[in-house]
């Protein structure tokens, strides 16, 4: 009987047997033959980076047909190695700092909120409305939403605030009156939602569920984020996040959501009235189930959704993608820092970082990519300080990741924000970054018509101590990091 070699076997059965291969054993194999090369890029490579974000897709042609094999195996190569390793290693290329908002004192001129869909750049304003720009040169594209009318009652202006999802952006505008839905494909408004109970302060959107929060009351609709045409969808009912309970005073809010596929989650603090007089800052971590169907099920185990009493302060969190089921929370404990991942299936805490010190680091959980965690790190570790910061304030940022598969925080070389306050959005391949600072003090009656900023304390006393009245002026920068297109080394 005649021997079977491998390569005798039909195409159909040896993608059968590769399929059981992670992506990384395929590549070790790949340059076996020239027959296992082709099967493997085309039924594997290629379906592989076709499923990426949009961060990484746009960075190769569409599986041209003129794209020879090599090309396509380099592009993986960069993929699964070249740019984990330069998130790694702080290896990125940077756009420098642009300009994209300055304001005087009083003017609702402030960058409150940034996301990114394909190559434009949303920046909400702190009038409500939002400038769009071109994420690859930077440049001014259009305004979209509504500006509030001057004689909007200024103790309902709040954050522009903004929440994207798949091809649909919502827009909560300063006077927190309604969402505003647009097609982020477009930019064109395809609706707008609002709640029976007025000022929406919170929202949230999934790839099947806009979520709003008013009056410690959840409101959601049953949508579809790939087809804003009906993304103003079902209205599927609204709940209570909290019982009236006369031991609490709710005018001291503190309420926010995040939803995924699977899990709604919301985290609160309200003030607890005492016994024995006086009041308490009480924190709340509530997880409730969505169904197939869409609707939002009980809160799960509700025994444990109040945090200890020894929680002073919550900070961030962060839902994994999709049907994930991880949640990240940061929170204050006396004089210690902790943040915590959650499996939200079993209740159970997979890993936990502690700062035991009120001065050491906190992390700050920002977005899941994959199984990477990314964090906001304050204050920058001394290492990730150079000479040439100096600009960057005793609070400022450091970027790192929680990489799950061995459960060791990595911060980000080289990588420094200004202030605890910049605001950050990153995906798969770039890092956004937006500063704000106070650039300059105007004064149009004198005639120093600005002070620079740079002068001495000395002769900036001597000008404050005068009667003339300096207007402070600040200026937002929007800067990009690129870990995909870096130098060669």
């Amino acid at each position: 009987m005649s021997k079977i070699h491998i390569n005798d076997l039909p195409t159909e059965l040896l993608v059968n047997i590769f399929q059981h291969l992670s992506i990384e054993s395929l590549s070790l194999i790949e340059e076996t033959c020239s027959r296992w090369s082709q099967i493997i890029i085309e039924n594997f490579y290629k379906k592989h980076l076709l499923l990426q974000d949009y961060s990484v897709r746009k960075h190769y042609s569409a599986w041209d047909p003129g794209i020879s094999p090599a090309a396509k195996t380099k592009q993986l190569f960069q993929m699964c190695q070249e740019l984990p390793n330069n998130w790694l290693q702080g290896r990125y290329t940077s756009s420098g700092s642009h300009l994209v908002a300055e304001y005087g004192a009083g003017e609702n001129g402030a960058v409150n909120s940034i996301v990114v869909f394909q190559n434009k750049i949303y920046l909400g304003i702190a009038n409500g409305s939002v400038d769009v720009r071109d994420a690859r040169n930077l440049e001014f594209m259009r305004t979209i939403n509504h500006t509030p009318s001057l004689d909007e009652p200024t103790e309902y202006m709040r954050p522009c605030e903004l929440a994207l999802h798949g091809n649909t952006l919502a827009v909560l505008g300063a006077d927190r009156s309604r969402v505003r839905l647009y097609n982020a494909v477009t930019d064109e408004m395809v609706g707008e939602i609002g709640t029976q109970f007025g000022r929406v302060y919170n929202i949230a959107i999934s790839n099947k569920m806009l979520v709003l929060l008013s009056r410690w009351t959840i409101f959601y609709w049953k949508i579809d984020s790939m087809h804003p045409e009906r993304v103003r969808g079902e209205f599927m009912g609204s709940m209570l996040d909290f019982e009236p309970d006369d031991n609490f005073e709710n005018w001291l809010e503190a309420h926010e959501v995040a939803v995924n596929t699977n899990w709604l989650v919301t985290r609160a603090s309200r003030m607890r009235i005492l016994e024995q007089g006086g009041m308490r800052i009480t924190h709340f971590l509530n997880v409730r189930m969505i169904s197939n169907s869409g609707y939002v099920g009980p809160v799960v185990r509700p025994s444990s959704s109040r945090l200890p009493d020894t929680v002073y302060e919550t900070t961030c969190m962060a839902l994994s993608e999709g049907t994930g089921n991880l949640l990240a929370v940061g929170w204050r404990v006396l004089e210690e820092g902790v943040m915590t991942i959650m499996d939200l299936k079993t209740g159970d805490r997979i890993h936990t970082i502690q700062s035991h010190h009120f001065l050491s680091s906190i992390q700050i959980p920002l977005k899941w990519e994959d199984d990477k965690l990314f964090l906001k790190i304050i204050p920058v570790r001394g290492a990730q300080r150079s000479d040439s910061d100096t600009d960057v304030d005793d609070f400022g940022v450091s970027l790192g990741y929680l990489d799950l598969a061995d459960r060791r925080l990595k911060v980000i070389p080289g990588l420094v924000f200004n202030c605890s306050r910049d605001l950050i959005y990153l995906d798969r391949t770039t890092v956004y970054g937006v500063s704000t600072k106070l650039d300059r003090l105007d004064n149009d009656c004198s005639e120093e018509t600005h002070i620079d900023l740079n002068i001495d304390l000395e002769s900036y006393a001597l000008l404050m101590s005068e009667e003339d009245n300096y207007c402070p002026v600040y200026i937002a920068s929007l800067t990009v990091y690129d870990f995909w297109n870096v130098p060669e080394l």
